[in-house]
């Protein structure tokens, strides 16, 4: 035990010394640990989504520029720190960084978009069940299921 507590010892931040114990010779040191701090209850995954929309202008973008710049450049070094430059700056434009909270007991092949769909599934199910048409949502948890098995 001792051995943990001198390993660790910048987790132990409180220790008191005490009497020994009935007839032993030694006094008790006492180390209470600093409670760790727990893990937040969800991770932050970074993400770009390539969108229908995002795609189209992007090469719309490409297709349209004046590439003139990148090719007068006579180093191919520089020319290509040029060209490098310019198709990130729009890659930044066009298809922006999105964060999303996961859960932690979520796998990572879990995306927004199975979540959004489990959810669906779940308030059609639950409006199914509770509601007055109850083949509506039957139909609404019926699609959900299919396209939700569909990703995955």
């Amino acid at each position: 035990m001792i051995d943990l507590i001198l390993t660790d010892a910048e987790f132990y931040t409180t220790s008191s010394v005490h009497p020994p114990i009935g007839l032993s010779r030694h006094l008790c040191v006492l180390c209470q640990p600093e409670a760790p701090p727990a893990p937040p209850p969800y991770t932050v995954r970074v993400y770009r989504p390539f969108l229908d929309s995002s795609v189209r202008s992007f090469g719309q973008w490409i297709t349209a520029e004046d590439w003139s710049a990148v090719l007068s450049v006579q180093d191919v070094d520089e020319a290509a720190d040029l060209l490098e430059g310019m198709v990130r700056q729009q890659y930044e434009v066009h298809f922006p960084e999105q964060q999303q909270r996961m859960r932690r007991e979520n796998k990572p092949w879990i995306t927004a978009r199975i979540l959004r769909l489990m959810d669906q599934r779940r308030r059609a199910y639950s409006r199914g069940r509770m509601g007055k048409n109850v083949r509506a949502g039957t139909a609404v948890f019926v699609t959900g299921r299919a396209a939700t098995e569909e990703l995955l």
